[in-house]
């Protein structure tokens, strides 16, 4: 029956995933009891409904079965703090990782020691980064009272009515998703925040050497270092927000869109310098391959920055609509 289904995933949602199965089938044997007891000629959903409502708010039921209770976020948010904490922290470690091979491929620092503690140095100030913020999010959330598990209205008595609809498969957002997110806007950041100079043309020069055309101003790209960071943290935020609901709802959705706009400004404000931009890219790659001066740098980079905006407005619209359609889900008479 659906209503005991939603009824059932709203308590066992609220658990640690290793005690979902036991007492899921706990609650369903407890709700046959309960209807049994009833009168044979009442009508199955409404020996249901009364099975529920005797049985109460899903979210106090689920509390009683949480084994420890511990306050570090709060009893309710702790366990989905935990998984957002290790899944965040793993991939800003990959990302680091990664983004530091590469750097240690383009780099001309011959110090094996100096490079190795710069990718310490590097990966502890980013995890703890990392920490600060997603325990923060948490934190915010606590003190104001705000549910991240739920859209239910806390000051409202609780009713069948606020049960949630069991999400459908295309409302769930994998967290490796949100993982394979983190890594690469961790490596994108980091090689952009460290090691801008990978970010070139490479061209076979004389006797076989590579050389590199850095598509950047590195001088003036480095006067943008905070600015980079902030649009590391938005992008970081978008999928931080994606872990913690795990299903796209219209908060999540509102999130999602504030989110991208701010690093879609702050990426706005660096790019459209166009001193950032190295002037002298076409000028130098044509010294080592033959482009007739078809291409026009200002006109590439702008069209660079205009993709970026098209896929930012894409994705904005996109995700509003999923947060709307699965929101609109929720309205449902019992």
């Amino acid at each position: 029956m659906e209503i005991i289904d939603r009824y059932v995933y709203a308590v066992v949602s609220k658990l640690p995933s290793k005690q979902r199965d036991d007492i899921e089938r706990e609650i369903r044997t407890l709700i046959d009891d309960m209807m049994e007891e009833y009168s044979h000629e009442e009508l199955e959903s409404n020996k249901a409904k009364k099975a529920l409502i005797e049985l109460g708010d899903p979210n106090i039921l689920a509390e009683n079965y949480i084994d420890k209770k511990r306050y570090l976020i709060g009893p309710k948010s702790f366990d989905k703090y935990m998984f957002v904490l290790k899944i965040v922290l793993g991939a800003v470690f990959l990302g680091i990782s990664i983004a530091a091979g590469v750097s240690a491929v383009f780099s001309s620092e011959s110090n094996i020691l100096s490079t190795v503690i710069g990718y310490f140095a590097t990966l502890f100030s980013a995890l703890m980064q990392a920490f600060s913020w997603v325990t923060l999010i948490f934190t915010i959330s606590e003190y104001n009272g705000i549910d991240l598990n739920d859209d239910i209205d806390k000051e409202m008595p609780w009713s069948l009515k606020d049960l949630p609809v069991i999400p459908n498969k295309k409302a769930i957002i994998s967290p490796l998703e949100a993982i394979l997110g983190i890594i690469f806007s961790t490596i994108f950041m980091l090689a952009l925040y460290f090691a801008p100079q990978v970010f070139a043309a490479y061209v076979k020069g004389a006797n076989n050497i590579y050389v590199s055309i850095s598509v950047f101003n590195l001088d003036v790209l480095r006067g943008y270092n905070n600015l980079i960071i902030g649009m590391f943290i938005m992008t970081m935020g978008k999928e931080i927000l994606k872990l913690i609901y795990g299903r796209w709802n219209l908060k999540l959705a509102i999130g999602h869109s504030i989110l991208s706009i701010l690093s879609l400004i702050i990426f706005l404000v660096v790019f459209c310098d166009p001193n950032v931009w190295n002037p002298g890219f076409i000028t130098t790659l044509n010294k080592y391959v033959s482009l007739d001066n078809v291409f026009d740098w200002k006109l590439l980079s702008n069209g660079f920055i205009i993709f970026v905006i098209i896929v930012n407005i894409i994705d904005i619209v996109s995700v509003i609509y999923k947060g709307v359609n699965c929101n609109s889900q929720k309205q449902i008479h019992i």
